[in-house]
C-alpha cells in the first residue's frame, strides 16, 4: 500500500525532517481602510504540478485553477521534505530563495498570476499552506505587478510521491573518551571510547550522536542512556548549546553547540535525556527512540527541557566509507612565489559539496551557501599539479611536491594552507588540516579524481572525494 501524505507527514515528524508550520498571522488581510476590498478568485483544480530537487531546497511548481485564469506558483521548501510543508510562504527572488519561500516571477518560472493568456507577477504578499490529511488548503491576498490586490484560495487533495529512504553515516572515533566539567579541563576515561556517529540524509547531516564504548567495540548495537557520562560505560553523551554572548552580554564569543542532536527541520534539537537503541548489522545502523528530553536553549543555563518529547528514527543507514563527495570545483589557481622574492609555487584547490558557492572577491573568491568545502595549498615547481601522492607536511618544513598543513593566517582570522570548512547560510567555520595524511591526484582521460585523507585539529577524520575536470588559472 503507498503511503498516505498524512502517514508520511507523521513519519517526517517523527524523523525531524519537516518545515515547523508558523501560526497564521496575515500581514496582508485584512487591507480596509488603505485598498479596496480585494477580489477573490477561487483555484478549482490543479492543472499542473512539478517538484525538483536540488543542492539545498526542493522546488515546489504548481497551477491551480482553470485553462483561462490560474495561479502558477513555485514554492521552495526542505531539501528533504518530499511534499510541499504546511506554512507560511513569503515572496524572494530566485537568488535568495529558502524553504518557506515562494520565488518572485521570472525568466526561468516563478510565480505569475494568468488570466485570458495575460501574465502579471506577484510582488507582494503571503501565502499560507494547510495540510488536512491528504487535503490541502493554499490562500492568500497578494499583490500583482499592476497593483492590483486579489485573494486566491484552493482546497484540494495534491499527491506527492515519497522519496525512498535513505541514510548513510560517518563513524570518528576518539581514544580514550574525556570528559570535562567545567568546558576547559579534560577528563580521560581508561579503556574507553568516543565513537561519533554523524547521520546523513542525501549527503546533508541530521544527527551527530556522541556515544561511549569500551575500546574496540565488537558492534554498536545496544540500548544506551543520554546523560552525562563520567566512568567507563555504554551511554550517550547529552547534548549542550550554551550562548554565553547573548545570556551574559559579553560580546565576541559564538555559542557552543556540542553534540548529542539531532535536526528538525533547519533547528538543532540538542538531546538531554531518554533512550536510544542501535541496531547493528554487518555496519548498517538503525538508531531510533521516542521519549528524548529536548534542551529548551530560552531556559539558558538552567538547562531545561522542551515541553514534548522528540523522537528519532533512522533505518538502513550505510556507512559512508567512500568518504564526502566535493563535487564543486571552486577554486584553482596558481601563485607565482618569485613575486615575493621566492622560488616556486604554491597550487590552491577548493573544493566544495554542491550547496557551496564561490564568488571573486578577496585574493582569489569569497565562499558561501550551505554545505562542507577543503582547501588544499600544495607545494609545486610551477603552476600545475601531475598525478601523484602529496603527503601533508608542516608549513615550516613542507618541500616540492607536499600538500601544506594548515596554520593561522598571516593577515589575521582564518587559516592559510589546508584546512576543512563548513558553511552554513554564508557563515563560514574553518578548522586546520594537520600535518600527516595524504592527497592522492589521479587522472585518466582529463577527468582527475582528488582523494583527501586527513585529520583535522582536534582529532576528528575526514575523507573527502574530488572528481571531475581541472583547470588551473
Amino acid at each position: 500500500m503507498r503511503p498516505t501524505i498524512k502517514s508520511c507527514l507523521a513519519a517526517a515528524i517523527t524523523t525531524g525532517l519537516i518545515l515547523l508550520t508558523a501560526c497564521e498571522n496575515d500581514a496582508i488581510d485584512p487591507l480596509s481602510g488603505k485598498y479596496p476590498e480585494p477580489a477573490t478568485y477561487p483555484l478549482s483544480a490543479v492543472l499542473s504540478q512539478n517538484v525538483v530537487k536540488g543542492a539545498t531546497i526542493r522546488t515546489f511548481t504548481l497551477e491551480l485553477g482553470t485553462g483561462s485564469q490560474y495561479l502558477s506558483i513555485e514554492f521552495t521548501g526542505n531539501r528533504l521534505n518530499y511534499f510541499l510543508a504546511p506554512g507560511n510562504y513569503t515572496i524572494a527572488n530566485r537568488s535568495d530563495a529558502k524553504a518557506g519561500n515562494y520565488i518572485a516571477g521570472d525568466a526561468d518560472g516563478g510565480t505569475w498570476w494568468v488570466t485570458s493568456g495575460t501574465k502579471l507577477r506577484l510582488t507582494d504578499g503571503t501565502i499560507f499552506v494547510e495540510l488536512d490529511g491528504e487535503a490541502y488548503t493554499i490562500r492568500g491576498v497578494v499583490m500583482l505587478e499592476d497593483r492590483s490586490i486579489i485573494r486566491l484560495a484552493y482546497t484540494g487533495v495534491i499527491v506527492f510521491e515519497a522519496d525512498p529512504p535513505s541514510f548513510t553515516y560517518t563513524l570518528d572515533v576518539t581514544r580514550p573518551y574525556a570528559y570535562t566539567t567545567d568546558g576547559t579541563t579534560f577528563i580521560p576515561v581508561g579503556g574507553s571510547q568516543l565513537n561519533r556517529i554523524t547521520v546523513l540524509s542525501e549527503g546533508i547531516e541530521i544527527a551527530v550522536l556522541d556515544v561511549v564504548t569500551e575500546e574496540n567495540p565488537a558492534s554498536l548495537a545496544g540500548n544506551y542512556s543520554v546523560k552525562a557520562v563520567s566512568e567507563l560505560e555504554r551511554a550517550v553523551v547529552q547534548g549542550v548549546y550554551m550562548d554565553i554572548s547573548s545570556w551574559f552580554g559579553v560580546p565576541g564569543i559564538p555559542p557552543t553547540e556540542s553534540p548529542s542532536y539531532y535536526l528538525d527541520g533547519e533547528t538543532r534539537m540538542f538531546i538531554r535525556e531518554g533512550d536510544i537503541t542501535i541496531t547493528d548489522t554487518n555496519g548498517t545502523l538503525g538508531i531510533t527512540s521516542s521519549n528524548l528530553g529536548n534542551q529548551d536553549v530560552s531556559t539558558q543555563f538552567g538547562f531545561g527541557l522542551l515541553p514534548s518529547r522528540g523522537s528519532i528514527n533512522y533505518v538502513e543507514a550505510t556507512h559512508a566509507s567512500s568518504g564526502t563527495s566535493l563535487p564543486n570545483l571552486l577554486a584553482a589557481s596558481a601563485v607565482d612565489l618569485s613575486m615575493f622574492g621566492l622560488t616556486g609555487y604554491t597550487v590552491t584547490l577548493k573544493l566544495g559539496e554542491a550547496g557551496v558557492t564561490a564568488e571573486p572577491g578577496g585574493f582569489g573568491v569569497t565562499l558561501g551557501g550551505d554545505g562542507q568545502y577543503i582547501s588544499i595549498d600544495f607545494s609545486r615547481d610551477g603552476p600545475t599539479l601531475p598525478a601523484g601522492t602529496y603527503n601533508i607536511t608542516d608549513n615550516t618544513t613542507a618541500a616540492v611536491n607536499d600538500a601544506i598543513a594548515g596554520y593561522p593566517s598571516l593577515m589575521g582570522a582564518g587559516y592559510m594552507g589546508s584546512f576543512w570548512g563548513t558553511a552554513s547560510g554564508g557563515v563560514l567555520a574553518e578548522t586546520p588540516i594537520l600535518p600527516g595524511g595524504t592527497v592522492e591526484v589521479s587522472e585518466s582521460g582529463g577527468t582527475y579524481t582528488i582523494t583527501v585523507n586527513a585529520t583535522l585539529e582536534g582529532g576528528k577524520t575526514v575523507k573527502a572525494v574530488y572528481s571531475g575536470l581541472l583547470v588551473i588559472q
